[in-house]
Parts: C-alpha cells; structure tokens; sequence
C-alpha cells in the first residue's frame, strides 16, 4: 500500500510543482522563484488529500493505458533525479513485475493467461527503457561525450566515435534486456508467491 501511495500520490504533487516552477521561471524569472516553489507543493497536497485513498483502494482496477501514463511519467521523474542514469527506471521495472502478479492475482475469475500478461508488461517496461536509452544516447552526443577523455588514478579512457558506439550499444542493449528480465522475474516471482 506504501508504495502505491508514492507511486500515486507523487504524480499531482510533481507535476504541478514542475509545470509551476517552469512556468514561474519563464514568465517571471529565476530571481523570483522562491515562494512559487513552496506553494507550488499545496495544489498537488490538496487532490492527495481529496483523492489518495480512493486511486490506492482502485489501484487493481484501473485502466492500463492511465497506468502506462503515470509509468512513463514516474520514468522521466527517475530519469532525472538519478541525474540521467537509468537505476530507477530498472527499479520501476521491477516495481512493473510486482503490480502486474498482484493485479493478476487480485482478479479472481479472470482468465488470462499470465505468462502472456507478465510478458506484456515486461515489453512495456523495456520499451520505455529503450526510448529512455535513445534520450540518453542524444544527450551524450550533443554533451560531445564520444570525443572526450575521462581519466581516473587507475586508467585514462579516450571515447573514440568506434569506442562510444560499442560502449553505448552494450550497454543500452544490457539495460534493455535487464529490464525485460527483471521484469518478467518478478512478475513470476511475486505471483506465485500470490498464490
């Protein structure tokens, strides 16, 4: 319940706090953003405090492409306070693995062949990551990160254009099947843990 609190409840108190804060940041500048980001939080609170309690209670019953919505909204909110690197889009994934056994299993009377509804989250939840890898992939292109040298006391690594494209498609496509694997796993896991 905690964590469909969070993963609910998180969503109007970020959102508006973002749309708020950049509004005010365009509209008025940065010099004036210090009391719209406290009272940006208050809206988001308030539908918290209205309706919480109803989106957990309904959580299993609710339409999957509103989820698939709160999902990549909850993926791009990952994305940057892991300072673009993808750990809570894998932690997501995993979280993907768990809601759809439970959902599965909530739905008593539903017969829906699991392994084909587990894969089907597994591929949503990839399919995101991919897209989250090509946002990375541009970014670090435009950050001009295949022509730069990072050194450490250990080893100095100069990313060559060849040296760049290996690195980022192995390790994309690591991530990519990891999230498919992860959430798959879990998804079996937890729902025969249901059971």
């Amino acid at each position: 319940m905690l964590v469909l609190s969070v993963f609910f409840g998180l969503v109007p108190v970020a959102g508006i706090f973002i749309a708020v804060v950049l509004f005010a940041a365009i509209v008025l500048g940065k010099e004036s953003l210090g009391p719209w980001v406290l009272w940006s939080l208050m809206p988001g609170v308030l539908i918290d405090v209205l309706f919480l309690k109803r989106w957990v209670k309904n959580a299993y019953k609710m339409s999957i492409k509103v989820l698939g919505a709160l999902y990549i909204f909850h993926s791009v909110c990952a994305l940057g306070l892991f300072m673009g690197v993808p750990i809570g889009d894998v932690f997501l994934g995993i979280l993907v693995g768990i809601y759809s056994a439970r959902r599965l299993s909530s739905n008593t009377g539903n017969s829906t062949n699991p392994k084909v509804y587990f894969q089907k989250a597994a591929i949503f939840s990839a399919a995101v990551m991919v897209v989250v890898c090509i946002l990375l992939t541009l970014w670090a292109i435009a950050g001009r990160v295949q022509s730069s040298t990072f050194q450490t006391p250990l080893v100095t690594v100069t990313f060559t254009p060849f040296l760049f494209g290996a690195v980022v498609f192995v390790g994309r496509a690591f991530l990519v099947l990891l999230q498919y694997w992860l959430t798959m796993r879990v998804a079996e896991v937890t729902f025969n843990l249901c059971d």
